[in-house]
């Protein structure tokens, strides 16, 4: 804990293609923490300029695969060595067309068992690759 009462996490944001675990808002109530903690993907990363604090636009992440719906519009990780590598319990896809900016607080991320931090893991290159193609697609329909 820091003197502020917050967990020293707090001061240290994670970076774009980051996996956190994060209380994700439900679609009803979107300025309040969900109620499960499950990984999102971190895409960009801001730092008030004022206050100081960081927020985080992450992707929402499902077990709910959908892959001959969502192949071509999301990040699906589902190879079993990628699974482990990511820090992920099962497969998931991260949802590009559900996303939210969120405070880097405890309010809204928090830590899984044997975690000292939200931080799960990152994408690899070729995933990071694969998330690039698919916003350059995004952007010229």
């Amino acid at each position: 804990m820091t003197s502020s009462g917050n967990p020293a996490w707090v001061s240290s944001p994670p970076s774009a293609y980051d996996i956190v675990a994060c209380w994700y808002p439900l679609k009803e109530r979107p300025d309040d923490p969900g109620p499960v903690l499950r990984p999102v993907l971190v895409t960009t990363v801001q730092r008030g300029q004022q206050s100081g604090l960081f927020a985080c636009r992450v992707a929402f992440g499902t077990k709910q695969l959908k892959i001959p719906q969502r192949r071509d519009k999301d990040i699906i990780v589902q190879n079993t060595n990628d699974i482990r590598i990511f820090g992920l319990a099962r497969a998931t896809r991260f949802d590009l067309d559900t996303t939210a900016t969120l405070p880097w607080t405890p309010d809204f991320f928090g830590c899984w068992t044997d975690h000292a931090s939200p931080l799960i893991g990152s994408l690899t290159e070729p995933f990071i690759k694969e998330y690039a193609f698919l916003m350059m697609l995004r952007d010229n329909r």
